[in-house]
């Protein structure tokens, strides 16, 4: 069997890059040393508003129940704080407008926020990790960060951003729309020069028509024929690989279902997405749960794909942020049972009778009493439940036992995987050095290939950075985070 190189890819007209999944013939030949260590790579998946204190299970009920197919893979954090003296307060909208806490540049950063919102305060976690990991730069050909998800507020990078250099910049631009994503990570396919000059029309209508992998059935039939060098099973897999990502293509591209060069199944491709992009200065947003689910979907799945493809090893994913302020509505249906019947509009006009309030508001009148009160809780807990579920779908695609590391775990038990929300509560109150916004920030991180143990901890009043810090050190990295300060080695195998 000879040995193939992990960064070997399908190449094809119009800078298509098709990575391989792992596949035998990339393990180092019986005789020599163990086969090499997975690729070092770390992932931020954040959903906005939070999770109260009570909310924060020791088990994986109620809003943490969607974590539960991790539950043997994951280390849930309770008391993880974003400290008042790392918090700015007059930080005022683009143009100006109410000041607000924007604490989203803390999530994964721990440090400082900076005084406008297109910095950060310092590096992200991921970031920190990237540099130290690849002082030299990641291989030829592959991207350096990829970022994504759902935001509600165009005009600043606070809101979506979260993978920050160590200036406080952006490690990359954020790409709100599947099919930007799917053209970043494998190239959109070009039409054959000898065609002409096409109209933008007729460009995207053949884009609709083709795929980016028929730039490579050539290829495709060599690694897959009679004279590959691959054995029965690396072909069979390769065979799948390439039907995932024009499934997902499919779903993205609205892509008719044809008969294709490559082999493939007949699949049913839905409605185009609403993209959930907003504009700056809109004071609300009217969403489905149907819409929101499906266009994060084709977002995570896409990431996911990208990242088995070895197409870029550091990113985030985004899930709207703290002030994103939609109303939602419709049915919302988790491990086969219904969760709730969204109806922000219904429930606000019941509660206090005033108009255009938004689900960010469950936040803020949480601990109104009586009838009204128990209400709020009601839909602000079911609202947590869908928001952390989206980061959880996130982690299980990166979960995917079909494309296991070349020591048989998955992606997700290798990587630096940290799930987070910008804040513990909704509580303004600032009036102590422990903000009850700041404090009890909920946290989950995976294994990192072993580093780090899995269960729940409650770890006080930890400060992120050390947090973050410490789970940089686990790693050997030698430049830390914000003031250095580390030690929260019960989070250590």
């Amino acid at each position: 069997m000879t040995p193939m190189k992990r960064r070997t890819f399908l190449a094809g007209a119009g800078s298509v890059l098709i990575g391989l999944p792992f596949l035998e013939e990339m393990q180092r030949p019986k005789g020599h040393a163990q086969m090499g260590e997975p690729p070092v790579r770390a992932f931020n998946c954040s959903f906005g508003l939070g999770l109260f204190p009570d909310m924060q299970t020791s088990d994986f009920t109620g809003a943490l129940e969607p974590l539960a197919p991790l539950a043997s893979k994951l280390l849930v954090l309770q008391g993880v704080s974003y400290r008042l003296g790392n918090h700015q307060t007059n930080v005022s909208a683009p143009g100006g407008g109410v000041p607000n806490s924007h604490l989203e540049t803390t999530c994964f950063t721990g440090t400082r926020v900076a005084d406008d919102l297109n910095r950060a305060g310092g590096a992200s976690l991921d970031q920190a990790l990237r540099r130290d990991a690849y002082p030299d730069g990641l291989p030829a050909g592959m991207l350096g960060t990829v970022q994504t998800g759902l935001a509600y507020e165009i005009g600043h990078n606070a809101r979506d951003i979260r993978s920050w250099n160590p200036d406080g910049s952006p490690a990359s631009r954020f790409v709100h729309r599947a099919d930007e994503l799917f053209d970043q990570l494998f190239g959109s396919f070009i039409p054959d020069p000898g065609a002409g000059g096409l109209s933008p029309d007729e460009l995207r209508a053949c884009r609709r028509q083709r795929s980016v992998l028929d730039a490579v059935v050539a290829q495709y039939r060599h690694y897959t024929g009679e004279r590959s060098n691959l054995g029965a099973s690396s072909r069979q897999k390769l065979a799948l690989h390439l039907e995932r990502i024009r499934e997902v293509e499919a779903r993205i591209f609205a892509v008719a279902c044809q008969e294709p060069e490559e082999p493939t199944r007949q699949c049913v491709v839905p409605d185009r997405p609403t993209e959930f992009v907003h504009s700056e200065g809109l004071e609300y947003q009217d969403v489905t749960v149907a819409e929101l689910t499906r266009t994060w979907r084709l977002l995570a799945d896409t990431f996911a794909l990208g990242v088995q493809c070895d197409q870029f090893r550091f990113g985030s994913m985004v899930f709207l942020a703290q002030g994103a302020r939609i109303r939602l509505s419709g049915s919302y249906d988790h491990g086969g049972r219904r969760i709730y019947d969204f109806d922000d509009v219904g429930d606000w006009d019941a509660i206090d009778g005033r108009e255009n309030k938004t689900s960010h508001e469950y936040w803020h009148a949480y601990g109104m009493s009586g009838d009204r009160g128990d209400r709020v809780r009601a839909a602000a807990r079911a609202h947590a439940h869908f928001m952390l579920g989206q980061c959880a779908y996130f982690a299980q695609a990166l979960d995917d036992p079909e494309y296991p590391d070349a020591n048989g775990r998955t992606i997700f038990e290798n990587a630096m995987v940290t799930i987070a929300t910008e804040a513990g509560s909704g509580n303004h109150n600032r009036s102590t050095a422990d903000d009850v916004e700041l404090a009890n920030v909920f946290h989950a991180i995976s294994p990192a290939g072993g580093k780090f143990r899995t269960g729940h901890l409650d770890l006080g009043r930890t400060d992120a950075v050390a947090l973050y810090n410490t789970m940089l050190e686990a790693h050997r990295v030698g430049e830390l985070l914000g003031d250095g300060r580390a030690g929260v080695e019960a989070i250590r195998v």
